[in-house]
């Protein structure tokens, strides 16, 4: 289960975007630091939601689990990292808005006791965080990578 949050979680920390707004720009240590501490409080909480017992729990979890992707996202938008790291940055955090869409297909399906639904879902989701994981580990955010 944390897997697969984590998947939609960080497939990839973010929701398009310019990366924040206003004030000066992080250095590459800065920016790395407080990326990857965001990414490493993400999968905090959601390892305290557990393992879910039941698809009713699985879409409980994920509800949850969305509050959480949500909360993470704004902390992340607002990260300025350097000015060369931007356009990958940028990449990075326009995965968020089909985390966003795979976290809400999947909640409906478990609502609705689609398994086979839900497990197409994850495997999307399994793909798509391949990609973010690679735009991560480039920009040195290897917390924000989910294997």
């Amino acid at each position: 289960m944390r897997r697969l949050l984590i998947v939609v979680v960080v497939a990839a920390a973010g929701c398009g975007g310019e990366g924040g707004s206003g004030g000066d720009r992080l250095t590459e240590q800065e920016f790395r630091a407080q990326a990857n501490q965001i990414c490493t409080d993400f999968a905090e909480e959601l390892d305290a939601l557990g393992e879910p017992g039941s698809l009713e729990e699985l879409g409980t979890q994920l509800e949850e689990g969305r509050t959480i992707f949500e909360n993470g996202l704004e902390e992340l938008r607002q990260l300025r990292p350097p000015e060369e790291l931007q356009s990958e940055y940028d990449r990075l955090l326009g995965t968020g808005d089909d985390a966003l869409a795979a976290f809400e297909s999947m909640q409906q399906a478990a609502e609705d006791g689609d398994v086979q639904e839900v497990q197409r879902i994850a495997e999307e989701a399994d793909q798509a965080d391949e990609e973010s994981d690679e735009i991560a580990r480039g920009l040195g955010l290897d917390d924000c990578a989910t294997d």
